[in-house]
């Protein structure tokens, strides 16, 4: 997989969970139980954005009006991998970022990829079509930490 274009902070707020005083925003290694530990501080990202089909994603569509769309990795190791790819570049300014910021702060990360890294499915078209995109969004807990709230693939 190579990266098209750079990890970009919207302003908002970024912080992945750590357990030390210590906190780290971002992660030095993505460990395979990463993903597990953010859904069980209150993260969606399994749930909601790994190994959907595309019939379930248009069910969902059809159950959210206001959605636009919706996306799936196609594994919990794909997700895990372009997360910390989205994250890995820009890592030390996400930890500055996490150290300042307030609970409750959110900031959006996107990246595009060459290859696919998902599904993308958007109302009125049941057909997924490739996904070459991913939002990451982090939320600040405080104290330098941080957890993921959610990461998709986007078009």
């Amino acid at each position: 997989m190579r990266r098209r274009g750079g990890g970009a902070l919207v302003i908002g707020a970024l912080m992945l969970a750590a357990g030390s005083a210590d906190a780290k925003c971002v992660p030095s290694t993505f460990k395979d139980g990463w993903l597990q530990e953010q859904e069980r501080l209150g993260g969606d990202t399994m749930d909601r954005h790994v190994g959907r089909t595309a019939t379930e994603l248009a069910a969902r569509l059809a159950k959210e009006p206001a959605s636009k769309a919706s996306s799936s990795f196609p594994d919990r190791h794909t997700a895990r991998q372009v997360i910390s790819a989205a994250l890995r570049p820009d890592e030390d300014a996400y930890d500055s970022w996490a150290a300042g910021a307030k609970a409750g702060e959110r900031a959006e990360v996107r990246m595009a990829f060459e290859q696919p890294i998902g599904v993308w499915v958007e109302r009125g078209n049941a057909s997924a079509v490739p996904a070459h995109g991913i939002t990451v969004v982090l939320e600040a807990m405080g104290k330098g930490a941080c957890r993921l709230v959610t990461a998709f693939p986007t078009k």
